[in-house]
């Protein structure tokens, strides 16, 4: 499967095969998680089941057992094409129906206020570690320190 040329370039055939699986996956996840949880934005169980099933593995499994394990059906490309066959106009009203729904619903938590990642959040730049959540007082004390540091480094005396 992964030995068919690429129209421009024969070398990156499988990159292109790749990607093409990949997107499969993703819409496959996707309709797996809307029909299991109704909803994946700010969704911890989403989260929960991709860490088991998907990245816990790592590479000692393989991608298609993965994508089984998780959505209970083997990889086909079922999820994306039916959502190729959706008019544009419709896609994107159904788009613009989401979206205006999460923004009525609101943010999960206040804006600036500080919340648990769960994990440990390091800033660098090569070398130089620039901010750390867990000396720094938390994940947002961390990014207002990368923030300092980036106005510093990359736009100090231009106009911000």
């Amino acid at each position: 499967m992964l030995s068919v040329p690429h129209i421009l370039a024969d070398e990156s055939s499988c990159y292109c095969h790749g990607y093409v699986l990949a997107e499969m996956s993703v819409h496959q996840t996707r309709d797996h998680f809307l029909e299991k949880y109704c909803a994946i934005v700010d969704n911890p169980q989403v989260g929960a089941d991709l860490t088991s099933v998907y990245w816990r593995p790592g590479n000692w499994a393989m991608f298609l057992d993965l994508v089984q394990q998780l959505t209970g059906k083997p990889l086909v490309a079922d999820a994306w094409v039916a959502k190729l066959k959706v008019p544009t106009d419709d896609l994107l009203a159904k788009e613009k129906q989401e979206y205006e729904a999460a923004v009525k619903a609101g943010p999960k938590s206040e804006p600036g206020s500080e919340f648990d990642l769960g994990m440990r959040v390091r800033l660098v730049h090569g070398d130089e570690e620039i901010s750390d959540s867990q000396t720094d007082g938390g994940f947002q004390q961390a990014c207002a320190k990368f923030k300092t540091w980036v106005r510093q480094h990359y736009l100090e005396g231009k106009q911000q």
